[in-house]
């Protein structure tokens, strides 16, 4: 047989009537506010009851940065918290405040009276304002625990952002995988058509000075292709005599290294042989000229930077010797189209 419930089995009233705890400052101060709320009818007087009543996990902390924030032109008024009041080091100035509270941390208390300001007990505040006039009711961030970061959906589902029990973050530590929409790693890039970007803009080159440049090519035995050389140069890069010369010596060097690929290259072929009018050892030397010619550019181009004037024209004078060397051995077979690449390429490097 079942049990008749008293009055069909409502539900009963779960909110606290009373602290759980056994702290009797807190059982007296809860007789104390009973009193005030039944003989005022004041609506702070209940509110602090109740909150005396709360758990501790209902009754966050609240910091000094925080307090200041809140009583920021509120110098006449009484700050009251049913809980804790912590120090914030990163606060460097307090103005005077009047804070009631549960508890004080040694730091706390110290700065605020250090700052002419009073830290009051409640049985106080029951004397200074048994109404709650002129206070600010304030309470510390509830969700601010690091058990409330665990809470919600699952760590790693769609627009989760709880945070997961392990023990750290790492290679070495286990990580969910969430089943469903994949990870945006694992999704194909997107294409983008090059007409929706277009490319950026190029700075315009702008030419040489023409003085810079001329003087620069007093020395060249051919000045037409120097000139025509350096004026295509930006202006960045020839602004001074200095600069004309080094990027003289580098288009140079430049020039000898295709020649040299060059001849390499047509070596190879069947069509280059003896019979063509210019023998394979000529051809062989002239690469090795070339060679040497690169290195004592570069001892040239070295000394232009960081060694005497001297020694930079004792080397372009010994690259131009080279250069002269290949031309002259070559001048048998100026019928080959071959030995006119290279005699062509001769006068741009000279």
């Amino acid at each position: 047989m079942g049990i008749d419930l008293v009055a069909g089995g409502k539900s009963k009233r779960t909110k606290r009537t009373a602290p759980r705890s056994d702290d009797i400052y807190l059982k007296l101060l809860v007789k104390l506010y009973r009193f005030l709320v039944r003989r005022t009818g004041s609506n702070f007087n209940a509110v602090v009851l109740r909150r005396l009543f709360m758990s501790k996990v209902n009754k966050p902390p609240i910091s000094l940065s925080r307090l200041i924030r809140y009583m920021s032109a509120k110098d006449d008024k009484i700050a009251v918290v049913v809980g804790t009041v912590t120090d914030d080091v990163r606060v460097h100035e307090i103005p005077c405040l009047k804070v009631t509270a549960l508890r004080f941390t040694e730091t706390a208390r110290a700065r605020i009276e250090k700052a002419g300001g009073e830290c009051l007990t409640f049985d106080q505040l029951a004397l200074r304002a048994p109404l709650g006039q002129n206070t600010v009711l304030l309470r510390g961030p509830k969700n601010s625990r690091e058990a409330v970061k665990h809470f919600g959906k699952a760590p790693g589902v769609p627009h989760s952002h709880t945070k997961p029990y392990v023990r750290s973050k790492g290679r070495k530590f286990e990580k969910a995988r969430a089943s469903g929409r994949p990870s945006p790693m694992t999704e194909p890039p997107q294409t983008i058509s090059p007409m929706i970007q277009p490319p950026e803009p190029q700075p315009r080159a702008r030419k040489a000075n023409p003085d810079v440049v001329a003087k620069a090519c007093d020395a060249s035995q051919l000045k037409d292709i120097c000139v025509l050389v350096l004026e295509h140069q930006d202006i960045s890069e020839v602004n001074d005599l200095k600069q004309a010369t080094f990027v003289a010596i580098m288009t140079a060097s430049a020039g000898a290294v295709t020649t040299s690929n060059m001849i390499k290259t047509v070596r190879k072929k069947r069509h280059n042989q003896a019979a063509d009018g210019i023998e394979e050892v000529t051809l062989v030397n002239c690469a090795m000229n070339y060679v040497s010619l690169v290195k004592m550019l570069s001892e040239a181009s070295s000394a232009l930077m960081n060694g005497p004037e001297s020694d930079v024209m004792v080397g372009v004078k010994a690259a131009m010797t080279m250069a002269e060397t290949c031309d002259k051995s070559i001048v048998d077979g100026r019928d080959n189209p071959i030995v006119d690449q290279v005699v062509k390429m001769n006068e741009r490097v000279r």
